[in-house]
């Protein structure tokens, strides 16, 4: 069955090259604040860039949730792949047939030579897990970035009213 969900997270064959996109697309979000943020002299303009801000944390808020998401998932993959490898070496191991002069150092090297591939794949789930917890981290940064300027551009409409109690 196929829900809404689905249809935003991409397989796990194709995570890597959209969550580095879903990365670009946050950074790009929140440089393009810094390059279009000026010197708001009025409260009008802080209004403004306030308003703009929040449409720009707005953008990528839905990007870092589909990157926490798709975090798990990658996350839950390579439990499963390394569960799969270590169960894979551990039959591997109770298997083997006793050699005389068979010392353990073999019989782990004959383990590891028979679940090769699931070690293989268990270790690229393993890189892509940390793939995934990078562009979180990126994701998570750009949208604090994004709160920092909002709530520097408060700090400056909260002092500008002050300093218009001030001259009354």
């Amino acid at each position: 069955m196929s829900t809404a969900l689905d249809s935003v997270e991409p397989p796990l064959s194709e995570v890597e090259a959209t969550i580095a996109q879903w990365t670009e697309d946050a950074l790009r979000l929140r440089y393009s604040a810094e390059a279009q943020l000026n010197l708001a002299v009025t409260p009008a303009d802080i209004r403004m860039q306030l308003h703009r801000i929040r449409q720009l944390m707005d953008a990528v808020e839905p990007i870092l949730e589909r990157t926490l998401r798709a975090r798990g998932r990658v996350r839950r993959a390579a439990k499963h792949a390394r569960s799969v490898a270590d169960e894979g070496w551990d039959q591997a191991v109770v298997q083997q047939p006793r050699q005389e002069y068979q010392g353990p150092r073999e019989r782990y090297a004959n383990a590891s030579l028979a679940t090769f591939m699931e070690q293989r794949t268990a270790r690229e789930a393993e890189l892509l897990q940390e793939s995934a917890d990078t562009a979180y981290e990126v994701v998570r940064i750009a949208y604090q970035g994004l709160n920092g300027i909002r709530q520097d551009l408060r700090a400056m409409l909260h002092g500008l009213q002050f300093e218009s109690t001030l001259e009354r």
